[in-house]
């Protein structure tokens, strides 16, 4: 089991997904039946390991960076996404629970527990909505060329 006792759980399935409008159901299918491949990891300079794998031709390096915090320490989660092509209609679901509620300084507290706070291109925002009786928060993913980029600040 993990170790601690303030464990964090990331929503279940697919973190990314294709859908064809915002309020479209979020995929089931998860891993190789949902088209994602593991590539590995590298090592910075410091040795912190970045997560790589794709799905449906987009490649993905996952890069989370604890850091100290004045009151709470956090991590801060770099996403970036490239293709040969820019993919639309691109969501990252970054969280799932029984209540999420946007900050007027941008952040979206969940369940009361855990913080997030995100990075995007400009006039991009996260969405809150209802599905299957939970909400969930979907991140825009926009692509400026061949790349895309989230930045995702967790505070719990």
């Amino acid at each position: 089991p993990p170790l601690g006792d303030h464990m964090l759980m990331l929503p279940p399935g697919p973190p990314f997904a294709v859908l064809a409008h915002a309020s479209a159901p979020w995929p089931n299918e998860a891993g190789k039946k949902a088209g994602y491949q593991m590539r590995g990891y590298r090592l910075d300079d410091k040795m912190r390991p970045v997560f790589l794998y794709s799905f449906n031709g987009v490649q993905v390096e996952d890069y989370p960076l604890a850091e100290p915090g004045e009151l709470d320490p956090k991590f801060v989660r770099t996403l970036t996404l490239r293709a040969e092509q820019p993919v639309t209609n691109v969501w990252f679901r970054a969280a799932v629970g029984e209540k999420i509620e946007a900050q007027p300084d941008g952040m979206f507290i969940v369940n009361g527990k855990l913080n997030l706070k995100f990075t995007l291109a400009a006039g991009r925002k996260p969405v809150v909505r209802q599905s299957n009786g939970q909400s969930e928060l979907l991140v825009p993913v926009v692509f400026n060329g061949r790349e895309a980029e989230i930045v995702e600040e967790l505070i719990w």
